[in-house]
């Protein structure tokens, strides 16, 4: 049953087909991710292909859409954090202390671990490939713990060249974000207020135009938790609208790369079409909650492998790159795409790509997986009766201007 307070608020039934649907896209977007870096790096450009047949300029074309796909990504969170938040402050429950600890529990676990095998990666490189100079400029301990606090694309490169990593910097100050701009309007007091008004404002200038830009992008998630539902039969609603918005969102992802000749490097040249492709996802997204959403409507006993997939796609997300550039300098001599796109270099490929997802999957059970357990420990650690005496005034103070 709903609470009062969360009514006009969407609530996901993390045992609905709903929840296996939105999994399924999580580990398809990190996958996709993986295979658009990995192919450039063992296959040659286009231009350098022999036999330029219409099956090979179809494997091109639809390996080339990663950018695309962490806008899915960025949809997906904001969709999941702002519901939990916008929940939270609705009902009066909303703590930074249990926000922090949620969302650094979530993001440090996967990242820490993910630098240091990125430093392990990079120097066993230069061990064995000593000419390799790909490192000159991020291997700092300067840039080791500025990625650490998501200040990678900010003030520092992404360490050791792990080039998913800028996109975790978004993400992180979005988390930051959010909250403060809600609670610029919905704080008790003016005082709380003005306060969060300037760390919003504060925050905005510090982070520049591109991740401001893609802001936007993450608020069409939120926007997700707040529409209502349309007036047509869930049945009907799941069997035209999930199709239309899927080929939807591949036919604007298609006519991008075929009619815009933009780096996918320049985020802010890149904006409106990655704007049209996020608004076709946010629909595919929407369809799916408001036409399968049925609490207990699936066996959570039973193996899902969607469930299983998303569950190291976070892992696999910031972890597959050290191991793609080791490949491009063990297998191509530093060069980027050595393999004509025969029938042999392909079935080799797809077996590298299905040994990098087995090797993120193993460093997910000593991490990811562990996030709850984690999460559980560090909450009870805090919530001790000597560590909150310590910050007794602190707490005061904070519950009197009404920041929680």
């Amino acid at each position: 049953m709903k609470r009062k307070n969360d009514v006009g608020l969407f609530n996901l039934h993390s045992d609905s087909k709903a929840s296996r649907y939105l999994d399924a896209l999580r580990w398809f977007a990190a996958v996709y991710v993986m295979i658009y870096h990995l192919r450039p790096v063992l296959f040659q450009g286009f231009n350098g292909v022999e036999h330029k047949h219409l099956l090979v300029k179809a494997a091109y074309l639809l390996t080339s859409m990663g950018y695309e796909f962490v806008m899915l990504f960025f949809v997906l969170s904001g969709f999941f954090i702002s519901a939990s938040v916008l929940k939270a402050i609705r009902s009066g429950t909303f703590s930074w202390k249990t926000y922090l600890i949620n969302r650094f529990t979530r993001l440090w676990l996967v990242l820490i671990s993910a630098l240091i095998l990125t430093s392990i990666w990079a120097q066993t490189q230069l061990l064995i490939y000593p000419q390799s100079d790909y490192f000159t400029d991020n291997m700092k301990w300067s840039d080791f713990a500025g990625n650490l606090f998501f200040l990678q694309g900010i003030f520092f490169p992404n360490y050791g060249g792990n080039l998913p990593l800028w996109s975790l910097s978004y993400e992180f100050w979005y988390y930051m974000l959010f909250p403060c701009l809600v609670l610029t309007f919905v704080s008790r007091t003016r005082l709380s207020k003005i306060l969060y008004g300037c760390i919003t404002v504060g925050m905005s200038i510090m982070l520049g135009q591109a991740i401001m830009m893609y802001f936007l992008i993450w608020l069409l998630g939120a926007l997700l938790v707040l529409l209502p539902q349309i007036r047509i039969r869930k049945e009907w609603l799941f069997r035209l609208g999930v199709p239309v918005t899927a080929a939807l969102s591949g036919l604007v992802m298609l006519a991008d790369k075929a009619l815009l000749h933009q780096s996918d490097a320049d985020l802010v040249q890149r904006f409106v079409p990655q704007l049209a492709v996020s608004i076709c996802f946010a629909s595919l997204i929407y369809v799916i909650l408001h036409s399968c959403n049925e609490p207990k409507s699936v066996n959570t006993k039973v193996f899902n492998v969607h469930t299983f997939l998303a569950g190291f796609s976070y892992t696999l997300y910031l972890t597959h790159y050290p191991v793609i550039n080791f490949l491009r300098v063990s297998i191509g001599d530093g060069r980027w795409g050595t393999w004509q796109p025969d029938l042999w270099h392909v079935c080799l490929g797809v077996l590298l790509a299905m040994a990098i997802i087995v090797y993120a999957w193993i460093v997910s059970t000593f991490t990811e997986a562990h996030t709850s357990t984690v999460r559980a420990w560090l909450t009870k650690v805090l919530n001790k009766p000597g560590f909150r005496r310590r910050n007794g005034n602190y707490e005061n103070s904070r519950n009197r201007y009404g920041l929680d």
